[in-house]
């Protein structure tokens, strides 16, 4: 229940703004296309993200990085030892900064894919 000051306050407001009353729900009132544009923008988002990982995916099946070096995708079977033993060359590599960050992440992924818990 509103007060009579309150009452007319409002009533003022209306008068000054036309009339109109945004709890009649008018119909001049355009939609908002905010949620739209959203999933758009969400859906580019991820069709990046899938090219780019193709593209990764590529990269790492062509058995060459961006500095020509050969990259083991796999196709021998390595021991335990020897997994392990390469991942450390690999941290060393990137610790000497002769690697970067994604090819280090990339070819680590390989490792550790390659990797049996027994």
């Amino acid at each position: 229940m509103l007060h009579r000051r309150q009452q007319r306050s409002l009533r003022n407001v209306r008068e000054a703004a036309g009339g109109f009353d945004p709890s009649e729900g008018s119909d001049d009132v355009a939609t908002n296309r905010s949620s739209f544009d959203k999933l758009q923008r969400d859906r580019a988002k991820v069709a990046r993200a899938s090219a780019k990982r193709e593209k990764r995916r590529e990269r790492v099946s062509e058995g060459a990085t961006e500095d020509g070096e050969a990259v083991d995708t796999g196709g021998s079977r390595h021991s335990t030892a020897e997994l392990l033993q390469m991942i450390e060359e690999l941290h060393r590599a990137y610790d000497a900064e002769a690697i970067g960050y994604d090819d280090f992440e990339t070819r680590k992924a390989e490792l550790l894919s390659q990797l049996t818990v027994d």
